[in-house]
């Protein structure tokens, strides 16, 4: 009875001692990504959306490792690539040095708005620009009797 006592505490001390053996794996550690610099948003026209739906821009960075951005606003939209697709928020690594910004006339409201874009690389966080969009344009008609 006592071998068994001995071999049911055994077994039961190496269930709980085996994760302390997986959690020391060599794991390899990145170090955090830095932002070295960003430009302004280049060829981006905001007056055209007077006469169309969507405009769009791009800006150049230079950051050490992974990064990512995105604004405080729905009307701004990203993408790494030129034609492809644009989300509201986009990651990279050091490759990428350009990303592409629409901004859409969706929702569009008759008072300026304003979107905040922001990069953030491992602990900084840095804003890149910040978009203001114009109020929507109306025309009151005065009608003669």
């Amino acid at each position: 009875m006592k071998g068994l006592l001995n071999k049911i505490l055994i077994a039961v001390l190496a269930i709980l001692i085996s994760p302390c053996f997986v959690a020391c794996h060599d794991a390899t550690i990145e170090p955090l990504a830095e932002i070295v610099s960003f430009s302004e948003i280049k060829e981006l026209d905001i007056t055209a959306l007077e006469t169309q739906n969507d405009v769009t821009g791009y800006f150049e960075l230079d950051v050490t490792g992974k990064w990512s951005v995105s604004s405080d606003k729905m009307w701004v939209t990203f993408s790494t690539e030129a034609d492809g697709e644009f989300y509201y928020d986009v990651q990279g690594a050091a490759d990428v040095k350009k990303v592409y910004v629409k901004v859409s006339n969706v929702a569009r409201g008759f008072s300026e708005s304003n979107a905040v874009i922001s990069l953030t690389a491992g602990n900084a966080e840095k804003t890149v620009a910040m978009i203001t969009r114009p109020a929507k344009s109306y025309e009151f008609a005065v009608l003669a009797e």
